[in-house]
């Protein structure tokens, strides 16, 4: 197949999910410009959809693109000013030589070179001032004066709070102000995969000078770190390496040190020498500043009655007020659609259509990769303590998040309605016991709930 004719595949394949008007808004004026090499470059015709489309659809057009041809692709959606800017910046670095400081990657820039994640378009609140205060004075590296604590420096929120978004601008602004500044920001997940490299390939050298040698090293998402015994044990080697040589150390996870149950003990005392934030869901008038701010960078204001009723609709997530702000515009002008609180309304409708409610499976496998645990043995007729326990913990969330019926729960696991029945009496007597136990309940229903 050309890539004429594989977009036009992955076209009706995204008819399955996707409703029409929303894929003849964002989808029409789209191609595959390149593919090759487990990358794809689709083309589209403004920031507005290329934004929409990464933002929205990246993983249905991947899994799209898999079912095709049997390969997995890293998907990038660019504007003809995105490649024509790109290709004069390629240009111009390498008749300088030059390479990029501090590890900046495409993802969190704007076309025009400016950054997507900065301090100054952080909107702050009293839910996250902490946080932000904290994220600041650790952007002064190496001028922070190291006996005020903030070494490491662990935010903690649930998903779509803004975590992300204090991160990239720690690195962005330490960049700007010290070029030379080697700052290697990553997930848990990236870690995992340098280090099996490093293993296959033995080369250890390389992967202790790349997160060893870092002036400022930032990890996102440390709540999914593998329990494997060699990946906890580079993590604790790597962060006493950089602490005892005064480097900076930031982390981010959706819950606190104490609750992340997948790290040994030695690594979370440690977690805890620095200085612990969190982040709570923004309070009604931060979310109408949050709406005002987005809608500023897209151009336009949006009335006050209509900020008040998204933000009244919207109250635990900052990534859905953003897509609120996008979708109105786009009713706006591509649609002809006055601002209004009647479009807000439509707006919210349409964004919770687009965000399915997690399967029974997926909520078996979230559950399964927060405790550690691999699914076969939480499917087999083991008894184990822990398994049992993780087990009935499954059925609950099934049970409370789709409300499918007991019977299919207990189908999905290989028991019995009873069974399941029994769990989830269980599972809440084990919840008014124990404040850990209830907490662990509390993340994994907001991540299923909110991503």
């Amino acid at each position: 197949m050309n890539k004429e004719e594989i977009w036009k595949r992955v076209i009706e394949a995204l008819k399955e999910s996707i409703p029409a008007t929303v894929l003849h808004a964002w989808f029409d004026d789209s191609f595959i410009e390149f593919i090759d090499d487990g990358r794809v470059v689709v083309v589209t015709t403004t920031n507005l959809k290329r934004d929409a489309i990464i933002k929205r659809y990246p993983a249905l057009i991947t899994q799209a693109l898999k079912q095709l041809t049997g390969a997995d692709y890293i998907l990038e959606v660019v504007t003809p000013e995105d490649t024509e800017r790109r290709s004069e910046a390629q240009t111009q670095a390498a008749q300088a030589g030059a390479a990029d400081p501090g590890g900046r990657t495409p993802g969190d820039r704007n076309p025009d070179g400016t950054s997507l994640f900065t301090f100054e378009r952080f909107v702050v609140g009293p839910t996250n001032q902490m946080a932000y205060s904290a994220s600041l004075a650790v952007s002064e590296w190496p001028s922070l004066d190291r006996s005020k604590g903030y070494n490491p420096l662990f935010i903690y929120g649930g998903s779509g709070l803004g975590k992300t978004h204090l991160l990239h601008a720690i690195k962005n602004r330490i960049c700007r102000n010290n070029p030379d500044c080697n700052v290697n920001i990553f997930s848990s997940e990236q870690f995992l995969r340098d280090l099996v490299k490093t293993i296959e390939t033995g080369n250890r050298a390389l992967f202790h000078d790349k997160y060893r040698n870092a002036d400022v090293l930032i990890v996102d998402d440390l709540q999914f770190i593998s329990l494997k015994e060699f990946v906890q044990e580079e993590l604790f080697h790597t962060f006493n390496t950089l602490y005892e040589a005064g480097h900076q150390i930031v982390l981010a996870s959706d819950r606190a040190p104490k609750a992340l149950k997948r790290l040994e003990d030695r690594i979370l005392s440690r977690l805890e020498w620095g200085l612990v934030v969190d982040i709570q869901p923004p309070e009604l008038e931060t979310r109408m500043a949050i709406l005002s701010a987005k809608a500023k960078i897209a151009g336009f204001t949006i009335p006050e009655n209509v900020s008040l009723h998204i933000a009244e609709s919207i109250t635990g997530n900052v990534r859905q007020l953003e897509g609120s702000v996008k979708k109105l515009l786009a009713y706006h002008e591509l649609m002809g659609m006055s601002l209004n609180v009647d479009t807000a309304a439509m707006v919210i409708s349409d964004l919770m259509k687009e965000t399915p409610a997690p399967t029974p499976d997926l909520i078996l496998k979230r559950v399964c990769d927060y405790y550690g645990a691999d699914i076969k043995d939480v499917l087999s007729n083991s008894r184990r303590a822990n398994i049992v326990q993780i087990r009935q913990a499954a059925m609950y969330l099934i049970r409370e998040i789709t409300q499918i019926s007991l019977h299919d729960i207990a189908y999905l696991l290989g028991r019995d309605h009873t069974t399941v029945l029994y769990a989830i009496d269980r599972v809440k007597e084990r919840c008014s016991q124990s404040s850990d136990f209830d907490e662990d309940l509390r993340v994994l229903t907001n991540n299923l709930t909110e991503t």
